[in-house]
């Protein structure tokens, strides 16, 4: 029974993120994104995502963009729109885009799943 409850947690959580996109989205990071971009009064912004050249636990960075560029790939994923550069394709495209809540406030945690 218990392992049956794992597998149903696994399911709903991969359920929530999608997967198999080119950009998956938790619903908590959804809901983030559109109240941040609300309350920093940028509607028809997008998020671009950049893979980053460093080491280290989060090697990619985002922000707020609204000018697609010729060599961007643009992405709709659960009504947010996500640019990212094609050259940067095999690195980004798959990775899971979740907010976690801490006890000081909160974040977006960007994984790869298929890596």
């Amino acid at each position: 029974v218990s392992q049956m409850i794992a597998d149903v947690n696994n399911a709903i959580k991969a359920a929530d993120a999608g997967t198999g996109n080119k950009v998956n989205l938790t619903n908590k990071a959804v809901e983030k994104i559109k109240a941040i971009l609300a309350r920093e009064d940028k509607p028809g912004y997008g998020i671009r995502i950049e893979a980053l050249d460093t080491p280290g636990p989060m090697p990619f960075a985002m922000s707020f963009d609204d000018m697609r560029k010729d060599s961007d790939e643009l992405v709709m994923e659960k009504g947010v729109t996500f640019y990212y550069d094609k050259s940067q394709a095999a690195r980004i495209e798959g990775i899971k885009v979740d907010y976690i809540d801490t006890g000081g406030g909160g974040g977006f945690r960007i994984s790869q799943p298929h890596r």
